[in-house]
């Protein structure tokens, strides 16, 4: 065989799953620093203010993504499947009937 470990043997030596590589925590460490001191400086407020309003916006846009979550759409089924029984449920409704509304648990399990 030449070089390497041989098939089924345990792994020995070298970084452990799952452990986090030490450079790539520095780069990163070293850039948010570099950022946090460039955007707390004023230079980073006079280059904002230097640009144009359209390109404010998208680079406002963009710091957005990581302050304010994005929100999901969220789907609504009727459960009718039935436009003109809702329709009618609704206009029912708005004259008092409320004993047009149907316990959903009960149309659930059928």
């Amino acid at each position: 065989m030449a070089g390497g470990r041989q098939k089924g043997t345990i792994k020995t030596g070298g970084r452990q799953k799952g452990s986090p590589n030490k450079v790539t925590s520095a780069v990163k460490e070293c850039i948010s620093k570099m950022l946090t001191d460039y955007t707390n400086s004023e230079t980073f407020l006079k280059d904002f203010a230097g640009l144009e309003p359209k390109e404010r916006l998208m680079i406002a846009e963009k710091l957005m993504n990581y302050v304010v979550p994005k929100m999901q759409s969220v789907a609504v089924e009727d459960v009718n499947k039935d436009k003109n029984s809702t329709v009618a449920m609704l206009i029912q409704l708005r004259d008092g009937n409320s004993q047009v509304i149907p316990n959903l648990t009960e149309s659930e399990e059928e």
